[in-house]
């Protein structure tokens, strides 16, 4: 497929570390049905960052384009690409999202098909180790899910729109997404054409990732009913359930007849047991999880991942619900 002459695209990829994955990407664009104009790169400042140039350098068949820059948020770098593009389509990758060959062709389709501003990336997530597949259970599961790994946008619409916040370490692009497609004519692709090859290879590793997530997340309104779930969690282990007894008898406790022995205690169990089946079973089948795979062990340290991941969660989304009530509240005087 040829683009005609009045179209090009570039695809922008910001970079810092993974440079294992650069030969992986470069093939999966070189054998693209629709060839880009440029491949654009914006490398942070780093231990591998000559090492990237060099092997960025060495693939001759594409034309590549790269900048070097102090170390830069996603979000920056991107900003810093689209500046440096002469192109009227815009692309966006990163270096662990790998598409299949016909990815830019189904994409750009779509966008002049429906003349629309935005198309939006769809990805299916790989997992290569016994703990990958258990973290791949916990969060993607088996379903598709959107990215903005994968998109293309109309360039005059980026650059005439408010781009990427640029202080913003993670969930800029959700926040760009949400701020983006509010004033411009935008959908999910109608194909998968990408694979995410980016989970962390253990615990540590994905707890740190998730923990810094949620705290840079909460500098933006995403996951604003996530939020709130979470603040109306940590309101309700404030008060604690164990203030019925006392209410409820009027202060006089086991001596009254509406005492129940234990009730705290009991009722977190039986709460902390129901979300635990959720985050264990439950959600990963609506992933279209295989039972065979859950059961009859993995169900176990799938829900206790996923319950370690929502407790190191748990602090920004507390503070992005509040500092969204605060914004809203502003607003409203």
């Amino acid at each position: 497929m040829q683009l005609p002459e009045s179209e090009t695209i570039s695809i922008i990829v910001p970079l810092l570390l993974g440079k294992e994955f650069i030969n992986p990407l470069l093939e999966s664009i070189e054998v693209q049905t629709l060839q880009p104009q440029d491949v654009i790169f914006i490398i942070s400042e780093s231990d591998e960052a000559s090492d990237s140039i060099q092997l960025i350098y060495e693939r001759d068949s594409l034309n590549t384009i790269y900048k070097l820059v102090k170390p830069s948020n996603p979000g920056k770098a991107r900003n810093i690409g689209a500046e440096l593009s002469n192109s009227n389509l815009l692309a966006f990758l990163d270096i662990r999202t790998i598409p299949d060959r016909n990815w830019l062709k189904n994409s750009y389709k779509q966008l002049i098909d429906a003349d629309l501003s935005f198309i939006g990336g769809m990805r299916n997530c790989a997992a290569d180790t016994p703990y990958k597949n258990l973290l791949k259970t916990t969060t993607h599961g088996n379903i598709p899910s959107q990215s903005l790994a994968g998109s293309l946008v109309r360039a005059k619409d980026f650059n005439s729109e408010a781009k990427f916040k640029p202080n913003m370490r993670a969930g800029e692009d959700w926040e760009w997404i949400n701020r983006f497609t509010q004033n411009y004519s935008s959908k999910w692709s109608e194909s998968v054409d990408l694979t995410y090859h980016g989970l962390p290879s253990n615990i540590f590793v994905t707890l740190s990732k998730w923990y810094t997530y949620s705290i840079e997340n909460s500098k933006a309104n995403v996951f604003v009913v996530q939020k709130f779930l979470y603040f109306l969690l940590f309101i309700a282990s404030l008060i604690s359930l164990y203030s019925w007894n006392y209410l409820s008898t009027g202060g006089e406790w086991s001596s009254s007849p509406y005492f129940v022995p234990h009730l705290n205690k009991v009722v977190w169990f039986f709460l902390f047991l129901f979300y635990f089946i959720y985050r264990a079973i439950v959600r990963p089948i609506r992933l279209e999880v295989s039972k065979h795979y859950l059961f009859p062990f993995n169900w176990f340290a799938v829900g206790w991942i996923g319950v370690l991941i929502d407790l190191v969660k748990a602090p920004g989304r507390v503070v992005g619900f509040i500092r969204y009530a605060r914004q809203v509240n502003g607003f409203k005087k």
